[in-house]
């Protein structure tokens, strides 16, 4: 039997610092897709609706007051700013599931639990 002779893998590994970074364009992707287009588009067919003051008989309910909608886009334009509209999609299931991994990677080695993909 002829022998194989395994060398010693050497691994690389990142600083904090491109490590943060990571999770926060990952983060920002996806809190761009989550609540900036998503609630556009429930905003247009009627799904979400728009109120001048939050009260809380709206809490569980589909309304978003208008300040914080005014907030969302103001942030909406931040991060196309930064990655450039044409880096935040549309992306298909499969780059979804990429994105979503890859922060719930990061996440999983800064300490967080496994899957915790809050934005």
């Amino acid at each position: 039997m002829k022998k194989i002779k395994l060398t010693p893998m050497k691994i690389k590994l990142r600083n904090i610092d491109s490590t943060l970074e990571a999770e926060s364009e990952f983060c920002d992707k996806v809190w761009y897709y989550r609540c900036h287009l998503a609630m556009r588009e429930e905003l247009k067919n009627g799904e979400l609706k728009l109120v001048k003051k939050w009260k809380p008989e709206y809490s569980g309910k589909n309304f978003i007051a208008e300040k914080d909608w005014k907030r969302c886009l103001k942030a909406g334009k931040r991060v196309e700013k930064k990655y450039g509209k044409k880096n935040l999609g549309p992306y298909d299931d499969f780059d979804w599931g990429m994105i979503n991994g890859k922060l719930s990677a990061i996440r999983w080695m800064l300490g967080d639990d496994w899957d915790r993909l809050d934005t």
